[in-house]
């Protein structure tokens, strides 16, 4: 029987999280992982792809590092001067 086993690294979140607000430089790291003539277009469809192989997926794995962070991280504005310094703080 197949088997399906997804891991959920920094790429796939960075995906996961790009939509019709997301930065200009969210677009342009992603589009260096698409290809020069990526567009936007391009990246909703590769994300919705990964959202339905998740779906899909019979394990999904992810970083230790990321299972075990604070639940703080998400609160951090990514803007902030502290950011990094934070950022890091927040994963054991």
């Amino acid at each position: 029987e197949p088997f399906s086993f997804v891991r959920l690294g920094d790429g796939e979140g960075l995906l996961l999280s790009f939509d019709a607000m997301s930065r200009l430089e969210d677009y342009s790291y992603l589009a260096e992982h698409f290809g020069k003539r990526a567009e936007v277009h391009h990246i909703q469809r590769a994300r919705a792809n990964l959202v339905d192989t998740i779906a899909d997926a019979n394990l999904i794995g992810i970083r230790d590092d990321v299972l075990n962070a604070s639940q703080d991280a998400a609160e951090i504005d990514p803007d902030s001067e502290g950011f990094a310094r934070d950022f890091l703080a927040a994963f054991p």
